[in-house]
């Protein structure tokens, strides 16, 4: 028996199912479509964060600064010992999105940055896209043709 490695770093689907699921919904709230709620988004963070440092091995180094640079535009992190990440988007600009029938509780306001600190929505974009273009290039999943 060898100790060679795997031609794929990725070697576990439920993982990789794990990432995307919770990738996608906090990538859709930042942009304004209401699948999650504001202290949800949080607490997907969390789950991301603790699933890529508990497999921190799995990950290339690639992967691992393009899943970063991603949340750093999503989460303003170490507000302190104990507190939460906040969220990086504009909670006006979430509102308005929403609409006025859409449910907003008054305390998820303090969730989110002040509105100078908030990330432009097409950085995050071009965040999510290179990152997820990564990942479907080191798992090999790829199509041939890459929809613009």
């Amino acid at each position: 028996m060898t100790n060679e490695a795997a031609p794929s770093e990725w070697t576990s689907l439920e993982i990789v199912k794990l990432l995307v699921a919770f990738l996608t919904p906090v990538f859709l709230f930042v942009l304004g479509v209401m699948v999650t709620r504001a202290p949800r988004a949080i607490a997907i963070k969390r789950e991301l964060d603790k699933t890529v440092y508990a497999n921190q091995q799995l990950f290339s180094e690639e992967f691992a600064a393009h899943y970063k640079a991603f949340l750093q535009l999503l989460f303003y992190h170490w507000r302190g010992v104990g507190k939460d990440a906040e969220l990086r988007v504009s909670k006006t600009k979430l509102r308005a999105e929403r609409g006025a029938d859409t449910k907003w509780e008054p305390e998820w306001d303090r969730l989110f940055v002040a509105e100078s600190q908030a990330s432009d929505p097409v950085s995050v974009v071009q965040a999510y896209e290179r990152l997820m273009d990564h990942f479907a290039d080191e798992l090999g999943v790829r199509g041939s043709a890459k929809v613009k």
